[in-house]
């Protein structure tokens, strides 16, 4: 043990110092407090009492980080779940109007694609068929976007990578979206800087 004074200097206590976070310390009014001084007669406390934390506290450092942690990771699966219901909320159906303005601005920034609007493509999990059956067709990259389609639910629009010398087949591309299980309606791509519609729908 050791006298040391309080950090009001007030008084003088008998104290056993322990090492904690590298610290010389001991325990006073319920918080850990680091010795200071350098000749044992004048050994006095810190009144920085909180660096070290409350006594109670620190034995109890382990449960709360883990709490902590297991918090953040509720937060983060809350968070996901949240994102992921919300992509598979449906959209409305967009008008045409609106489609083929985002259709040209769509295709002036993405050079060597097409789009193609198929009624049913109202969320993000849409795109999981659509790309299954899109990617087996030798003119779509898929090396670009996931798996050569990029979806936009809002419009009900799916632009389609094609590779580099390759021209898009909009019969191979309205059989495909059939087969995903979607209605092909038409197919959107630039010519010469305008916006050329071309149906893609299936004769029944």
């Amino acid at each position: 043990m050791i006298e040391v004074q309080t950090p009001d200097r007030k008084k003088t206590i008998l104290r056993t110092p322990i090492q904690r976070n590298g610290y010389e310390v001991v325990r006073y009014n319920g918080h850990y407090h680091q010795v200071m001084g350098g000749i044992r007669s004048d050994y006095f406390l810190s009144s920085i009492e909180r660096v070290f934390g409350n006594a109670e506290d620190n034995l109890n450092t382990g449960s709360t980080m883990k709490l902590a942690k297991l918090s953040l990771f509720a937060v983060a699966v809350a968070a996901l779940l949240f994102a992921t219901n919300a992509q598979a909320q449906p959209m409305p159906e967009a008008p045409e109007s609106t489609r083929k303005t985002a259709a040209m601005e769509i295709l002036k920034k993405t050079p060597d694609a097409v789009l193609i609007y198929a009624k049913g493509l109202c969320c993000q999990s849409c795109g999981i068929g659509v790309r299954k059956k899109v990617g087996k067709l030798n003119f779509v990259d898929v090396f670009r976007f996931n798996t050569g389609v990029e979806l936009h639910p809002q419009t009900q629009l799916a632009t389609i990578a094609i590779k580099k010398g390759k021209k898009a087949s909009g019969k191979s591309l309205g059989k495909a979206i059939d087969e995903a299980g979607y209605e092909p309606v038409n197919l959107y791509k630039l010519k010469g800087g305008k916006l050329v519609v071309t149906s893609i729908a299936l004769k029944k």
